[in-house]
């Protein structure tokens, strides 16, 4: 896992 994919996850968690 990258810290792009950190990031992108992030994003997800926060949107639901």
């Amino acid at each position: 896992m990258t810290r792009f994919d950190l990031k992108s996850i992030a994003k997800t968690r926060d949107s639901n």
